[in-house]
């Protein structure tokens, strides 16, 4: 507050247009209770069609896909106060300029992390819950699918409709998407169970990425942003073989695990640097230029 007053006059207003501000608000709200709604739902469901392990069984599961999906997403979510600004003083190009390394920065973070996950789920599932919550690793392996759609379509719900004030459009998505869980989640759940709840997950969140590009192809055409990462593409097959052999040769849970992670880090990065991916030679210039 002190040093917000060296920049601007802070004083209280009682009469102010809530006219202006409302709709947009009121919007945002729904947006955000159709959000509650979506991710309790396939929860809410399993308890009534199926019994209360089923329920902790998929509890496990959608907890350890939450952690990721927040982490991937507070790189997001800092981002987004700069993107409104960009836009709302029309500078276009550097917004889409931003955008366009905050999607790719998030793309090349957000595989590896999906693609170690899968392949680590067991272990996941046993640190944190145990043996008896075993059977949650093909829930979470589906969710981990659901990952991506999540995060991208969080990037362009945040990144694109809400600055540019389309937030109708989001409440549409979010909508769309709460109905499509909890129609899935009652088609498959009677037969498939907790899988089936992070399989209506994945399609929610599939409908809800559609949608958001869809709605944002004028301001942001996803062709003119997305990069051909190779060494990414590299990296993530060797985690998936790296992490296979320390499945297989490595005992303990926790141990393996560890190695697990700091072997693959160091093996994408690698791939990142070999493949000179624009990336990883923007950071190893500035570290050349610290020197």
């Amino acid at each position: 507050y002190i040093r917000a007053r060296k920049m601007v006059h802070i004083r209280f207003r009682f009469r102010f247009d809530w006219n202006k501000h409302l709709k947009s608000i009121m919007i945002l709200f729904a947006s955000s209770i159709a959000i509650q709604i979506y991710v309790n739902s396939g929860i809410t469901i399993l308890g009534f069609m199926k019994d209360t392990y089923t329920v902790g069984l998929y509890s496990v599961s959608s907890k350890i896909y939450t952690i990721v999906k927040n982490g991937l997403a507070a790189i997001l979510i800092v981002t987004i106060p700069r993107l409104s600004m960009l836009w709302g003083k029309n500078l276009v190009r550097e917004y889409k300029t931003l955008f366009k390394d905050i999607f790719n920065g998030l793309l090349l973070v957000m595989f590896p992390s999906m693609v170690g996950l899968i392949m680590l789920s067991k272990q996941v599932v046993l640190i944190i819950s145990g043996e008896e919550y075993i059977s949650a690793v093909s829930s979470l392996r589906i969710l981990c699918l659901a990952l991506i759609c999540s995060i991208i379509s969080w990037i362009f719900n945040d990144g694109v409709l809400i600055p540019t004030k389309r937030e109708k459009y989001a409440l549409y998505s979010t909508i769309i998407s709460a109905i499509l869980n909890i129609i899935a989640s009652f088609l498959l759940i009677g037969r498939w169970g907790q899988d089936a709840a992070a399989l209506a997950v994945l399609i929610a969140e599939a409908a809800g990425m559609i949608m958001n590009i869809y709605w944002s192809r004028d301001i942001i055409k996803l062709k003119d942003i997305l990069e051909t990462h190779f060494g990414a593409i590299i990296g993530c097959i060797i985690i998936i073989v790296e992490c296979a052999l320390v499945n297989r040769y490595i005992s303990g849970n926790i141990i393996s695990t560890i190695v697990a992670i700091i072997v693959s880090v160091l093996t994408y990065t690698i791939m990142l640097i070999i493949f000179k991916d624009r990336f990883s030679q923007t950071f190893l210039n500035r570290l050349k230029f610290r020197q």
